[in-house]
């Protein structure tokens, strides 16, 4: 956590104070802390003596909090040899994170409205690096200024903009402006899947919208420029994502409209994990 300043972990220890705080009356009756990497709630669980079991699919994490927590699901490409000492607590479930929340996800005919200013255009989602985000990488920020002017000399296009704060999402908008982009820069919280299902394509900076995409089928692109994940190398080795490793690379994005085949995700790595939970609340 040190790398991303003092201000981070400042906020870390307020909520893991606050948490304390607010489990403290209940935790004896409280059977098990779940989470998918939370800090704050591990730190405050085993403070407390509650079972801790959290969830976690990107091996280059800190980790300096995994010694209290008893034990570590993860997607089955990530080696448990990447935990080093907390091996041993690991245990993998057969699927990838996308897979627990997208296997009852059923597509809507329509999308939002204002997608119909797409027209016949290619849909193109650009989730945009994330700046403050504890992966970040200042090459990032490299590559998608390359693919922004690569989108900007296509006909044919519509970029849906999905900012990960407010002056991104208007300097984005601006740079859209000056370049004639067709674009839409929604103004309220969408449903992501959703979403994403009505694109032809995603483009990504990091984080989990390229990989929720390559779950739904949608063609995916990422230029993060940081360590790849053994999640995304496996989707990778699959051809579900396409890295943009260099400028060089954007002529890799295909700008076509795609047709709408559902994927068949399965429920076993749910299944899984709620039975892992169950067991562990026995």
């Amino acid at each position: 956590m040190a790398r991303n300043g003092p201000a981070r972990v400042l906020r870390v220890a307020e909520r893991t104070l606050a948490l304390y705080r607010a489990l403290f009356p209940q935790r004896h009756r409280v059977g098990l802390a779940l989470s998918h990497g939370s800090r704050s709630q591990i730190v405050a669980a085993h403070s407390l003596g509650i079972p801790v079991l959290t969830l976690d699919d990107y091996e280059f994490c800190d980790k300096s909090v995994f010694r209290f927590v008893d034990h570590h699901l993860m997607p089955f490409p990530i080696p448990k040899e990447a935990y080093g000492r907390y091996a041993g607590r690991v245990e993998w479930y057969p699927g990838l994170k996308e897979d627990l929340y997208l296997c009852d996800f059923r597509p809507g005919e329509q999308g939002p409205p204002e997608l119909g200013a797409a027209g016949e255009r290619v849909r193109v989602l650009l989730r945009p690096e994330g700046r403050f985000t504890h992966y970040r990488s200042s090459e990032s920020a490299v590559l998608q200024e390359a693919i922004l002017r690569h989108l900007a000399g296509q006909r044919g296009v519509f970029l849906v903009l999905l900012p990960r704060d407010t002056e991104q999402g208007q300097l984005l908008a601006g740079f859209c402006r000056a370049h004639n982009i067709p674009h839409w820069l929604p103004g309220e919280v969408l449903d992501g899947p959703a979403l994403i299902w009505q694109m032809d394509l995603v483009i990504g900076g990091g984080g989990t919208m390229t990989r929720e995409a390559a779950a739904l089928g949608v063609p995916a692109y990422s230029f993060f420029a940081g360590h790849w994940g053994a999640v995304d190398r496996y989707l990778q080795a699959q051809g579900r994502l396409v890295q943009i490793a260099q400028a060089g690379d954007v002529e890799r994005i295909g700008l076509v409209r795609r047709p709408r085949t559902w994927p068949a995700i399965s429920h076993r790595a749910l299944d899984f994990v709620a039975g892992f939970v169950e067991r562990m609340l026995e």
